[in-house]
C-alpha cells in the first residue's frame, strides 16, 4: 500500500461475533484495488475494543483520521445508527460507499 491512501475503508462489527471473522469484504475490495495500482487502508473496530455502538466521538475521529477523499464502510445492522450520526460530523468534502450486511433492504433510506 502506498503512503497516501485514495480509499479508505472501515469494517464495522459488533456484537457477539466480535473478533470471530476478518472483514473480508473489505479485504477482498482491497484486493481488487492493489490489482487495479489504488492505494487503499481498513481500520477494523473488531480491533479496537474501546470503540463500540454507542461510541459517536470516537467513530467521529476515527473516519477524521482517514487520509482519503473516498471512503468505504462495511457494516453489519449494528452498526447503522453510529454510521449514521458520524457522518454528517465526519464526511464533508469525501465520496462516501456504505455496504455490508447490515445494509440489505435499506438502500433507499440510507441514501436519502
Amino acid at each position: 500500500m502506498a503512503e497516501h491512501a485514495e480509499v479508505g475503508m472501515v469494517a464495522l462489527r459488533f456484537g457477539r461475533d466480535r473478533g470471530a471473522l476478518p472483514p473480508l469484504g473489505p479485504l477482498l475490495l482491497g484486493g481488487a484495488l492493489d490489482r487495479r495500482g489504488i492505494a487503499w487502508t481498513l481500520a477494523d473496530t473488531q480491533r479496537s475494543p474501546a470503540l463500540g455502538p454507542f461510541s459517536l466521538d470516537a467513530f467521529v475521529a476515527l473516519l477524521r483520521g482517514l487520509d482519503a477523499p473516498i471512503w468505504g464502510l462495511s457494516v453489519f445492522n449494528d452498526a447503522l445508527p453510529l454510521v449514521i450520526a458520524a457522518l454528517p460530523r465526519a464526511a464533508a468534502g469525501r465520496r462516501v460507499f456504505v455496504g455490508g450486511p447490515g445494509t440489505l433492504g435499506l438502500a433507499e433510506a440510507l441514501l436519502a
